[in-house]
This record gives C-alpha cells, structure tokens and sequence, in this order.
C-alpha cells in the first residue's frame, strides 16, 4: 500500500502504527507479531497491542499456532467495516454536540436582554441576505411558516434548505409553501436529492409543504413574533436586494395570517400526495 494510503486510513480512526500494520500484513498475506513490528517499524512492546486492536476492529483475521499468525482481511471489507465504526462515532459526537447545544441554548438565554420594543435589520446584497436568512432561520425554537421561492437554483441554495432540514430535525413545526412554478427548477437541481434523503421522512409530522399557483412575496415568521421577507432587485427580479428582518408580534402575526390565507388556497398537499404513492406503490 503506498504511503497516502496509510496515511488517509489515520481519517478513518487508526492510528501510525494500526495503518502501518495493516499495511503491511496486505503486502505480506500473513505473518507473526515479531515480522510485523520489523517491517512497520512498530516497537516490540507495542506490536500486540496495535495487532490485538486491528482484530477487535475485524481489520485482521488471528490463526493461533505458534507463533501467532495475522492476515488482513480485503480491503473492502476494512472499509465498510471502517465507514460503518466511523458514522457510529461521529453519530454519537453529533449527538452528544446537540445535547450540549440545548443545554447552553437555556444556560444562556435568561442572560438576553429583552427589549420590549420592535427590532429592525436588513441584509444587502444577494450572498449577504442569503447568509443573513440562514442565520435567522437557525434561531427558530417552536416553528417556522416558510413562503418559499426558488426561480433558479445556485449551489450555495443547499445552505437554506440545510437551515430548513436542521431545523425540523431539531423539533421546530415546519410549514412551507412551495410555488408550482419553481417545482422544476428543484426537480432538475441535487436539491432533489437532499429532499428525498432529508426531509420527505418529516413529511406530514414535523414538517408539511403545500404548493400554491402564482406570484407571491417571498416570507417567513418565525416562533410567531420575528418575520423575514425577501426584497427584490428591481434589476434583477429573479434575484434579491435584501432581506428585512422584523423582531414584532404584530407584524409577525399580520404575516401569519396572510401565511393562513395562502395555505388554506393551496390545492397540493406535498405529504399526502407522498403518502398515496407509497400506498399505491410506483406507477408504471
């Protein structure tokens, strides 16, 4: 095995000695313990331990005999065998991040000053407004009306619908409407993937889109009480100047009944339909 091998198995959770070992019984079929350390370059004192780690790992496959004899398994096996342990760590360190993130959300929340009057900011420019709306997306705690449009499609849209998934994974009640004329634009982009993968599951629990026809402004109210709206370029229609963040329940609440409005017209509901080809099973 050349040297960047070895050296990108340590990305997978082994250590110097654990690839170099593993490299080199590949090479050699099998081999004892002692003919292991010399050709790795392993201290004597440590050659079973690393060796003994491999076999828990199923890297290695042990013929008692004496000596001991070592074979790799294929390298095929080492890395699913690798990939399945690595996504199991990393699910856990996710987990336990999460955990902590939710204890530190209401450690420090008391100490946020509330300010009873209404809040104002604005983000100008395309990146900027589309940073600013993920960012502002990331703050919903209960739930999250989203009028929802997308003409064209750029890769740095993945960044919203990631704030849209992490957000109904984290437990916030997601509605989002979606217009029929942008159902193309998603279906032909790799946003199409990462829907199916991420966010169909939700569908009709935490998460529930409709699709409505014709043009609207583009918005959002958040927890009930903050509300975002896109901005148009008036030189640039299929592009936005701006986006509006708004910090007050009355306007908040305006949106949301607009948001009703909208809803209670939409003639697809994007579950149910999901929900009836899964019952129907796929058509021909």
């Amino acid at each position: 095995m050349d040297v960047d091998a070895a050296e990108e198995l340590k990305g997978f959770g082994l250590s110097s000695y654990e690839a170099g070992a593993y490299s080199v019984l590949l090479r050699l079929g099998s081999a004892d313990a002692s003919l292991v350390a010399h050709k790795a370059g392993i201290p004597f004192g440590r050659v079973y331990d690393v060796l003994n780690s491999l076999v828990d790992r199923g890297l290695l496959t042990l013929h008692e005999g004496r000596p001991k004899q070592y074979r790799a398994v294929q390298p095929r096996v080492a890395m699913s065998l690798l990939l399945a342990q690595r996504k199991r760590e990393l699910d856990d360190r996710y987990a336990d991040l999460t955990r902590l993130a939710s204890d530190l959300e209401k450690r420090l929340s008391p100490k946020v000053k509330k300010d009873p009057s209404s809040f104002y900011s604005a983000s100008v420019g395309e990146e900027q407004s589309r940073s600013f709306l993920v960012e502002k997306l990331a703050e919903a705690a209960q739930s999250m009306d989203v009028n929802l449009e997308v003409p064209t499609y750029q890769a740095q849209d993945k960044d919203l619908f990631d704030a849209l998934v992490a957000a109904v994974e984290r437990g916030v009640r997601t509605r989002i409407l979606l217009r029929e004329a942008d159902i193309p634009t998603i279906l032909d982009s790799p946003l199409n993937e990462v829907i199916a993968r991420t966010m169909i599951p939700h569908l009709g629990k935490r998460l529930h889109v409709r699709v409505i026809e014709g043009e609207v402004v583009p918005f959002a109210v958040v927890d009930g009480e903050k509300a975002i709206v896109g901005v148009k370029n008036p030189v640039n229609p299929r592009a936005y100047f701006a986006t509006v963040y708004i910090w007050d329940p009355k306007f908040a609440g305006e949106l949301s009944a607009r948001f009703e409005e909208l809803w209670g017209t939409a003639e697809l509901d994007v579950g149910e339909l999901v929900g009836k080809e899964t019952q129907d099973g796929p058509r021909a």
